[in-house]
């Protein structure tokens, strides 16, 4: 493993009463950040509920496609969200609810700042290409799914494999 293939730009660590690093790590451009939680919520902020995009028929490198299938799994947005996720899982895990939150929407703004979307296909189906026609031979269209939504689905992500905490 070469350690220059990956840069860390570090902004300043906040260390918790347990002298334990509270960062969150982004990706944005092949690049990783870590920023302080205390600038979680300045990058969280930026983002806005917009009428959501429709009519999408060419998916970009850095849109996450939403849902099963071929076409999710292998898309490079898709892998570059899931490794932002799988980064902050551990950290996911033992934080308090808000700040729980702000690493959701902090995912999801980094993903939104590299003009990424997050994207259902319009007809509801499982697509195994992103290059699929639909029935009458036309390209499949695709829509954003919202700040929202993307934010509850990267909050699910980042408990997927965590174990229950017994009461």
């Amino acid at each position: 493993h070469n350690p220059t293939t990956h840069r860390f730009k570090i902004h300043s660590i906040i260390l918790s009463s347990f002298i334990k690093p509270l960062i969150l790590i982004v990706l944005i451009s092949q690049q990783y950040y870590l920023f302080p939680t205390h600038q979680i919520e300045t990058m969280s902020s930026s983002l806005t509920e917009v009428e959501p995009e429709t009519g999408v028929t060419n998916p970009g490198p850095n849109d996450v496609i939403c849902g099963r299938g071929g076409a999710a799994l292998r898309h490079p947005g898709n892998l570059a969200y899931r490794k932002l996720v799988n980064l902050n899982k551990g950290l996911y895990a033992t934080c308090l609810k808000a700040e729980k939150l702000r690493i959701s929407k902090s995912i999801v703004s980094a993903i939104r700042e590299v003009k990424g979307r997050f994207l259902e296909r319009e007809d509801g189906k499982i697509s195994t290409s992103l290059d699929e026609k639909d029935e009458n031979g036309n390209p499949v269209t695709w829509r954003d799914i919202g700040d929202r939504r993307a934010i509850e689905k990267t909050s699910q992500a980042l408990r997927e494999g965590q174990p229950k905490l017994l009461k």
